[in-house]
């Protein structure tokens, strides 16, 4: 494992993840969050907590990047996308999996499905464009 190209790679990757939960979470889903606020901390209390989101997107983005180093085959592009579609049907499956058990919306559950494939399918592409070997 390169831990130079890792360790920039991964750090690319938390920035996606930050920005992209700030558009998808902050912006998209928002009208719908506030449909069902009463399932939610509130927003004071969100500020509070506002650490642990940020922890737990620098792990996901270091993790994910570790997955990847340890099945790099050096294939480009589609080697990144093939590898962030396995890890974002994943996501996806477990960010869905809490319409069993919590009572969200079903188009919530959908939208969570389909913003965690989009997210690890961007981390993908992104460990793959800087982790490829120097040419």
């Amino acid at each position: 494992m390169n831990v130079k190209r890792y360790f920039l790679a991964s750090l690319a990757s938390f920035v996606f993840i930050f920005l992209f939960e700030f558009l998808f979470h902050g912006n998209i889903l928002m009208p719908a969050y506030e449909r069902t606020a009463h399932l939610w901390r509130s927003s004071d209390q969100m500020q509070q907590f506002m650490h642990w989101m940020l922890i737990s997107q620098i792990l996901k983005a270091f993790v994910v990047g570790f997955i990847f180093t340890r099945h790099y085959e050096g294939k480009g592009l589609v080697e990144g996308i093939r590898f962030g579609s396995m890890i974002g049907l994943l996501l996806g499956v477990m960010q869905f999996s809490t319409y069993a058990y919590m009572p969200i919306p079903f188009g919530l559950a959908l939208s969570w499905f389909i913003g965690s494939f989009i997210e690890a399918l961007g981390v993908g592409i992104i460990l793959a464009l800087i982790y490829k070997k120097k040419a």
